[in-house]
């Protein structure tokens, strides 16, 4: 077919390696390698091992893990005969260049990327071995490379090519420039996760403001930014939901253990979940979906999330929560919920899904406030995994999105988590001088949005159409930008 698609590299977390792709309003699951780390990177080069000049996907997955794996334009994966790993690829000019740690190689120019001898022998390093290589970005037909401790600009000059640090002044961290990315007027955009997301201007570019050098805050009125992209015009920010949070509900944190069985065991975790330590943690991983187990969660108030600060990912084979809410009597009442956090893998937000939001269960009288072991005059929820939990799974902080009600429980009841800051926003960003100027444009009924991209895929009757699609655990959504990459279009 002639229509654009989009090949997501993803999986899930040290199970399953994974590329989705997306085409025609529709997604598909094309390949999976179960036992193995998610994809980690993904680029379009071409040859694939006969023809140098066919057009091919090529994707990692970790320099210590399997080997790359390609997919041709039939819709064909594999990997046989391939020996070369990388943990990040990138197409600079002509040329592709992998990541291995904090060491960088460029493939042989006309060879086939899946053999290991047709990359150079002499691997550059860049910076020191503690903060491996994040990203490689084409910088003019030049690497540049974001790594923990900072943005590195490749020097081919001296007798040995090296990369230099450009932004030594950066507090080093592992997670530093994992989702940077460059817009279409020569800036950088360099997220690091103490001090808010660095944007450097180079070279012919320099009049184009901002200056050289300059920060813009991760953290808006809206919530905190996650993830980041760009057209010729616009910046686009996912915030994440779970911003707005407190403690302060006369919260109650319990677990039990073979509930109704004959043998329950409950234990009282509201000291671990609320004295914000990280020395005292809720245990996870003797929860399971077999036994009746369950996290319960009460609050005086009624709320719209919780927010589960993850210490240790646990290793069993839970990725998702279900979550149920008191409704009276000892009842409880299912509900769909949005779950940025794995079951435990991951910080981040459980909220309402639809079940809860389409119709406010606080405004329509369902959630009712009930007692759990001896705790009374609680509105709760109760959390299961929809698997195992092995390991060391730990939560060191709980807190919740207190209630804000809709403005219209009727005709518009999903305001009531989106002004509580329970739904993720999606904010668009112009340069006016040397500040970036946010507006709120859209709010996602979903999950934390893992990753924004800008294509051309969507219905079968407009994949002509500009798009910013926004990635996430429970579906893709796309929403037209226009043309002229205007966001209101």
């Amino acid at each position: 077919s002639s229509r654009p698609i989009i090949l997501l590299a993803t999986g899930l977390a040290d199970r399953e390696a994974r590329v989705i792709k997306i085409n025609d309003d529709a997604n598909t699951v094309e390949d999976t390698q179960t036992s193995q780390k998610p994809m980690t990177d993904g680029v379009i080069y071409r040859h694939d091992g006969i023809d140098q000049d066919a057009e091919v996907a090529y994707f990692c997955n970790g320099s210590g893990e399997d080997v790359l794996r390609q997919r041709i334009k039939d819709g064909t994966y594999s990997s046989a005969s391939h020996t070369a790993k990388a943990d990040h690829l990138g197409v600079v000019g002509a040329d592709l260049w992998r990541s291995e740690g904090y060491l960088v190689s460029k493939l042989t120019l006309n060879t086939d990327p899946g053999i290991d001898t047709n990359w150079a022998v002499t691997k550059i390093p860049v910076g020191r071995p503690l903060y491996p290589v994040n990203k490689i970005l084409d910088l003019g037909g030049s690497p540049l490379c974001l790594t923990g401790e900072g943005v590195f600009r490749y020097n081919p000059a001296p007798r040995s090519a090296r990369f230099d640090n450009l932004t030594p002044f950066i507090t080093p961290h592992p997670d530093n420039g994992k989702g940077g990315f460059m817009d279409g007027r020569g800036r950088v955009y360099y997220p690091t996760e103490t001090e808010g997301i660095l944007v450097l201007t180079f070279g012919s570019q320099s009049q184009q403001r901002p200056l050289r050098f300059n920060f813009v805050d991760r953290d808006t009125p809206s919530g905190r930014i996650g993830a980041m992209t760009a057209d010729d015009e616009h910046i686009y920010a996912a915030v994440n939901p779970g911003s707005i949070r407190t403690e302060q509900l006369s919260l109650y944190v319990q677990k039990v253990v073979d509930e109704g069985g004959g043998g329950e065991a409950w234990t009282n975790y509201t000291t671990e979940a609320t004295d914000l330590k990280y020395t005292t943690t809720i245990d996870l991983t003797d929860l399971d979906n077999v036994n009746n187990d369950y996290l319960y969660i009460g609050a005086t108030e009624p709320f719209w999330d919780l927010f589960l600060e993850v210490l240790d990912k646990h290793g069993g084979t839970a990725r998702a929560w279900s979550m149920e809410f008191s409704a009276g009597s000892g009842s409880w009442t299912a509900t769909t919920e949005y779950d940025s956090t794995y079951s435990g893998v991951r910080r981040g937000t459980v909220s309402f899904g639809l079940g809860g939001i389409i119709g406010d269960i606080v405004a329509d009288g369902s959630w009712q406030k009930d007692t759990v072991n001896s705790i009374t005059d609680r509105y709760w929820v109760r959390l299961s995994a929809n698997g195992t939990m092995t390991g060391t799974g730990t939560i060191w902080r709980v807190s919740i999105a207190p209630y804000r009600p809709p403005i219209d429980k009727d005709l518009f009841p999903q305001t009531g988590p989106a002004l509580a800051g329970a739904l993720p926003h999606i904010l668009v960003g112009s340069w006016r001088g040397e500040t970036l100027v946010w507006h709120q444009v859209w709010t996602l009924q979903s999950p934390q949005i893992e990753q924004l991209l800008i294509g051309r895929t969507t219905g079968r009757n407009s994949f002509g159409r500009q798009t910013l699609w926004a990635i996430t655990d429970t579906g893709f959504f796309h929403m037209p930008i226009g043309p002229s990459a205007h966001p209101s279009r």
